[in-house]
């Protein structure tokens, strides 16, 4: 039942699909870092059939492209954007630690913010258009299967590190879990989607699972340099610029491969 309350707690917190309402105790707060991911593969299994169906009435390439690009958005309510604008903007700010974490408090945005936000949704919506026009429905899985990943990915890096900060919805979620069980979870998820990733092209998937793996150590060690630790936001950010690093790595793997 606990293991239920989580996962509603996960949807309800990580996505705007509509879920029953349920109190926040913080004993159900246990495994929510280990439901985190299945709010992704629901993301995944949405994109998939809307990309499905955008095939089946003939839309057009860049139509398609703008469908597959806003759905995560929408169904996530853009939370994680908000982190990745956050953090774009106290990583730009070049101030102290604590001044950074001040700045990630401040709900207003900057310049920084909008800038890099645009140049992330460029980026991405390039190499989604790309994967599109590449013709192959395994090659849009794989993308698809990214917002699984990334969650699990950024789920692990929230148990097993370092918090930057005492206080937050992620430090709640973190502090709460009962971090043995919840990270044999997140093994277990991280070895489907592996196996989900290869299964469905064993080259691209390597690649795109490399590429993301390299994405958050990258995005860590930034983190841990810049504001000491993670925060939301920064898990926000680290989760935006994995997705991205996995579409651009799935669409140059597939270029590639028709070279070889």
């Amino acid at each position: 039942m606990r293991l239920l309350r989580s996962l509603l707690i996960a949807f309800s917190m990580y996505s705007r699909i509509p879920t029953p309402h349920t109190e926040w105790k913080e004993a159900d707060m246990k495994y929510v870092m280990a439901c985190f991911p299945v709010v992704g593969a629901v993301i995944a299994l949405i994109q998939y059939a809307a990309y499905t169906v955008a095939a089946k009435l003939g839309l057009n390439v860049f139509f398609t492209a703008s469908i597959a690009v806003c759905i995560p958005l929408i169904l996530t309510g853009g939370i994680h954007m908000d982190g990745f604008m956050d953090m774009s903007d106290a990583l730009s700010s070049y101030k102290s630690k604590e001044e950074r974490l001040e700045i990630l408090k401040d709900p207003h945005i900057g310049a920084f913010a909008v800038i890099k936000a645009m140049v992330l949704m460029i980026l991405y919506f390039g190499a989604v258009f790309d994967i599109i026009s590449l013709g192959e429905k395994p090659v849009f899985l794989l993308l698809c299967l990214s917002y699984f990943g990334s969650r699990i990915l950024c789920a692990a890096f929230a148990v097993c590190g370092r918090s930057a900060k005492k206080d937050g919805m992620l430090y709640s979620f973190v502090n709460s879990s009962e971090k043995g069980l919840v990270m044999a979870i997140l093994v277990t998820e991280m070895l489907v989607f592996i196996m989900l990733a290869v299964l469905i092209s064993p080259v691209i998937g390597a690649i795109m699972i490399l590429a993301m793996a390299l994405s958050y150590l990258v995005c860590a060690w930034i983190a841990y340099k810049a504001i000491g630790g993670l925060t939301g936001d920064a898990a926000g950010w680290m989760l935006c610029a994995s997705e991205c690093a996995a579409a651009v790595a799935v669409t140059l793997a597939g270029h590639l491969l028709r070279l070889i």
